[in-house]
């Protein structure tokens, strides 16, 4: 072919569609259809990658490099390819000719990548005859486009998860009138003046009259609209031959199972076509089936291929009578638009009479035909050849491992195939591995409750339940209120009772008078409305549970995966009170950090903690899914997230999924040629074994400081800003050396303030039950610890002004002003503008600290004042408080302190670690952080380890058999460390690392180890006697 740009034709009724190359055509008329004598709309698609660079540095790059590269949502770009330029550089141009088919007016649309609020201008021209008819500029910050999920035409938007599905189409409008023949386009672009100006990533230009289709798609696409028209057409053929000897045949084939991400794009391939001696878009008549030694027509095919990723595409193989052919040899030859080879071969079908490909979204250029089959062999001869490093683990259990797989048929080569790969990965819960013994898991999500009990028996009567230990009862569920009045209301009285609640303290003459009321929030019924309406779902689910439990043993664990997106925010009720109330006793979670704008991977020991929190009084097992998904997270991020779900209590590990494309479901799968994302599943599986005889039985190391987790704040302040400095608080925390967990509320009033040993507690928010600041007051009397972040405490649960704790803070009043409800750390905190400015003192050196998103004032009675706004008011004040210390800050100085490290960047989804999505924080403010952790400080908080570097994450977990110290590296670099383990016990003098093995150097003193240790990226040290 003269060149690579295609001209897609839509036809009339009964035609499927028109593909034109430059060189050959081809049309699928069936007799009974005549064509029509008005033109059909044109679409001539212009691939960026396609363009000759011809002046400056316009690159031709992969998949992979660009801004927003992952497996869902808006993250493709088509044939995997797209023409890129710098922010800023010199004047560049690239140049493409084309074919105009006939004369007319017509549009010229870009599809590109738009970060949030950032210029990525470059200009088209289109030339004729030496004449520029056409010239347009592209990716103006303020110029209308087309985005995905319905928003239509806008010049920015900033989803709620994120900016990470920033691709868009731009171009209504852009008239041109061009003359049938050559025409030559013009990609230029220049120096941006846009002080916020971003890579220019140009995906592919399409020229178009088709108004109809345009409509078509911006009507009934819900994610992208236009995508659906990006396909293979005229780039495949197929020619089927009967050379078995046997029966006649034909073939039937349909769509490709679409993975971009999924059957969301609003397409107008047909749905089956029969090809034998003839093509047909009806089943074929026995006389029309290809008889022993005779072959077909070529037939285009490649209407049937998505470009924006790779597919599966399945040829079925029927008899005469329309029916499938199982184990039928078939020669299949697959042609380009030349007519030259791109494979001939005999393929035999599977037991469903089926031969199933695996093919790339750029065939022309690959120029690759293969099977799943294919594929999934070379990515086990590739596992099989990666280095022992440990074994199979027989404690922790490892879920995930070609899991959500789809169309495998049993019996079948590809099952065979998909067996061998997981076990070579080593999955400990496949069927053939009894190790543990109980490992099996099932989801029961569709069975109601009152049909749980016969269903668990069937099991039992098919043998199935035998090997059960992990139960779903749904997939990133939401635990909301299930209650309503008057049904409820004898119920909501007696939850009242319970309580322990007064009339008076409610309002009412007398608690028979009590009806729930989830409106109206001045009621003094509200907020215990609210509570108990979320306790009556909590006993929905643990109905179930006991169900389960009853039916198929203690011994099974139930519970559903939460997600944490889009703000990371461990509710309350959710992450903790389910698993106190044994509503479920798996507490479960995921991590797709790498898909929002958090501020590290390292927020996943937050979320944790929030389950272990939940899970410590019953001593659960965590359930925690470690996603692999590749486009998308990096090998060591994969890393960096199995080492601290296992250091901060999970045992159980979900690769939800490690599943290569060819054999993928939807979005959760690993590509196959990601040979380093599937060495490091192999290497931490294998790791999971050196570890497990001491990590297993150990449990997560309890802290001493404790932050505060409220049904009360979060039901009164609904906003993410605050969970944001909690996040942020958290960081801190744990870059300065200090372990810490989540304390709610109900634990406080149950005196575990005092039981748990905690020297400092934090608030963050301003609303507490009126109890619970009873308790904190007497606790800082006796020698606690409390650090107020952005409120402190001063509402109660009716959002009536609470002042128990202004006498531990040492202040008379206190009155707030907000702003910025959505804080995204790597999005939206570099661009916060302060409220004011904290002045303050660190080491005899006044510093500036900006006063972000929320600014509080106080009357101080007597309190220290530590900071000042510019005005002088105080900013963060502390109190000697009886023997204790109450501190109070009145902005989000974490936020501040993280900040500092975050550079302002657009945001990406991006599958390699020069990406802002995998950038790992590291600078910074040393000083800042003593200011901000200084509760703990004054608490006399204790340190478990003592390290030279506190950007590298040290977890400790005691067990009787010794103590495993999970390390994590969250800096880009392999770090040099010199570590102090404390509070060991004595018998414990043995330190071997999973990494280095058996370490030398070490030094014993009493209750503490020294030693030192390089650290690529993670660690496992086993202290043992």
């Amino acid at each position: 072919m003269r060149g690579n740009h295609r001209i897609v034709l839509g036809i009339l009724a009964g035609i499927a569609s028109l593909v034109v190359g430059t060189e050959a055509v081809h049309a699928l008329r069936p007799a009974a259809v005549q064509i029509k004598q008005q033109p059909a709309p044109v679409r001539l698609i212009v691939e960026a990658e396609d363009f000759q660079p011809v002046a400056g540095d316009w690159q031709v790059k992969d998949f992979g490099t660009n801004y927003y590269a992952s497996t869902l949502a808006v993250t493709f770009l088509s044939r995997g390819r797209y023409l890129g330029a710098p922010e800023q550089g010199e004047p560049s141009r690239a140049v493409k000719e084309i074919e105009v088919p006939r004369d007319g007016v017509f549009e010229l649309w870009a599809r590109y990548e738009q970060p949030f609020d950032y210029a990525v201008e470059f200009e088209v021209a289109i030339e004729q005859d030496g004449k520029v008819v056409f010239q347009r500029g592209y990716g103006r910050k303020d110029a209308p486009k087309l985005w995905p999920f319905r928003k239509g035409f806008q010049p920015q938007v900033l989803w709620d998860w994120g900016p990470g599905d920033n691709i868009v189409w731009e171009g209504r409008g852009s008239r041109v009138e061009l003359k049938k023949g050559k025409a030559k386009l013009t990609l230029t672009k220049g120096p941006q003046k846009d002080a916020q100006s971003a890579r220019r990533n140009v995906d592919v230009l399409v020229l178009t009259d088709d108004q109809a289709g345009i409509e078509k798609q911006l009507k009934n696409a819900s994610y992208l609209p236009l995508d659906g028209w990006l396909t293979q057409a005229g780039d495949v053929f197929l020619k089927v031959a009967n050379t078995d000897g046997g029966a006649p045949l034909a073939v039937r084939v349909g769509p490709c199972t679409e993975h971009s991400p999924y059957w969301v794009h609003i397409r107008e391939w047909p749905t089956q076509l029969w090809i034998g001696k003839v093509e047909s878009l009806s089943a074929l008549k026995p006389e029309q089936c290809l008889p022993p030694g005779e072959s077909s027509p070529s037939v285009e095919v490649g209407r049937f291929f998505d470009t924006l990723n790779a597919f599966q595409w399945r040829v079925a193989v029927l008899g005469a009578n329309g029916q499938p052919l199982a184990n039928q040899a078939v020669q299949l030859s697959f042609l380009d638009a030349a007519g030259k080879e791109l494979r001939t071969g005999k393929f035999t079908t599977g037991p469903d009479g089926q031969v199933v490909f695996f093919l790339d979204p750029d065939i022309r250029r690959t120029r690759r035909i293969r099977t799943v089959d294919e594929d999934l062999e070379a990515l086990l001869k590739t596992v099989s050849a990666f280095p022992p490093k440990g074994k199979r683990p027989e404690k922790y259990l490892i879920y995930g491992i070609m899991g959500m797989s789809s169309g495998i048929v049993p019996n079948s080569r590809t099952a065979e195939l998909a067996q061998s790969l997981e076990l070579a990965l080593g999955s400990n819960t496949h069927p053939l591995i009894q190790l543990p013994e109980k490992n099996a898991l099932i989801d029961v999500r569709h069975v109601a409750t009152k049909d749980l009990k016969a269903y668990c028996e069937k099991l039992k009567q098919e043998g199935k339940a035998d090997r059960l230990k992990v139960i779903s009862l749904g997939d990133e569920i939401h635990i909301g209120g299930a209650a309503q009045s008057p049904a409820d209301d004898p119920a909501f009285r007696d939850f009242l009772k319970l309580k322990k609640l007064t009339p008076d303290e409610l309002g009412l003459k007398s608690l028979d008078d009590a009806r729930l009321e989830l409106k109206d929030k001045k009621s003094k019924l509200y907020y215990w409305s609210h509570m108990f309406s979320f306790e009556k779902s909590l006993a929905e689910y643990k109905e179930r549970t006991d169900i389960l439990e009853a039916a198929l043993g203690k011994h099974v664990t139930v519970g559903a995966n939460y997600s944490p997106h889009p703000y990371y925010w461990p509710r309350e009720g959710q992450w903790t009170r389910a698993f106190r109330r044994r509503a479920m006793t798996l507490p479960w979670g995921e991590d797709y950090v790498w898909q929002v704008p958090e501020a590290s991977p390292q927020i996943v020991g937050y979320m944790l903690a929030a389950l272990r929190c939940g899970a410590r009084e019953h001593d659960l097992p965590i359930h925690w899914y470690v996603m692999p998904h590749y486009p998308g997270t990096t090998p060591d991020n994969l890393r960096r997230a199995y080492y601290a779900a296992i250091g901060h209590g999970a045992k159980q590990i979900n690769f939800f999924c490690a599943t290569p494309l060819s054999v993928a479901y939807t979005e959760n799968y690993v590509t196959s040629d990601a040979v380093a994302t599937w060495k490091t599943i192999h290497e931490l599986v294998q790791e999971t074994g050196m570890f497990e005889d001491i990590a297993f039985e150990a449990r997560t190391r309890p802290g001493d400081c404790a932050i505060l987790l409220s049904f009360a704040q979060d039901l009164w302040d609904s906003d993410p800003a605050y969970n944001h400095e909690r996040k942020c608080l958290y960081l801190a925390l744990r870059q300065s050396g200090y372990t810490v967990d989540f304390i709610t509320e109900e634990d406080i009033q149950n005196d575990a303030l005092k039981k748990r040993r905690i020297r400092a507690l934090f608030i963050v928010g301003n609303h507490l039950e009126t109890a619970t600041a009873k308790v904190i007051k007497e606790w800082v009397k006796t020698g606690g610890s409390v650090g107020g972040y952005a409120g402190g405490g001063f509402r109660n649960e009716h959002d009536q002004p609470l002042t128990i704790l202004n006498e531990v803070y040492g202040v008379t009043d206190q009155k707030i002003e907000r702003h910025d409800p959505v804080i995204m750390t790597k999005q939206h905190l570099p661009r916060l503008k302060p409220l004011d400015q904290i002045t303050t003192e660190i080491n005899g050196v006044k510093r500036k600290c900006d006063a972000l998103g929320f600014k509080q004032t106080f009357v101080v009675k007597d309190a220290e004042v530590e900071g000042k706004y510019k005005d002088g008011s105080p900013a963060i004040v502390r109190k000697e408080y009886g023997e204790g210390v109450g501190m109070l800050f009145g902005s989000f100085v974490c936020s501040a302190y993280v900040r500092g490290a975050i550079p302002l960047r657009p945001y990406d989804r991006s599958t390699i670690p020069e990406g802002f999505n995998h950038f790992l924080p590291s600078d910074f403010d040393g000083e800042l952080v003593d200011l901000v952790t200084a509760p703990a400080g004054w608490g006399s908080a204790r340190y478990d380890v003592i390290t030279n570097n506190p950007l590298v994450e040290t977890v400790v977990m005691d067990s009787p058999q010794g103590v495993a110290v999970a390390i994590i590296n969250w800096l880009p670099e392999p770090q040099d460390l010199t570590l102090t383990i404390q509070y060991l016990p004595n018998q414990f003098t043995r330190v071997t690392s999973v990494q280095k093995g058996p370490l030398s150097g070490v030094t014993r003193r009493g209750v503490v180890v020294d030693f030192k240790l390089r650290v690529d990226v993670t660690d496992m040290v086993l202290i043992t006697k």
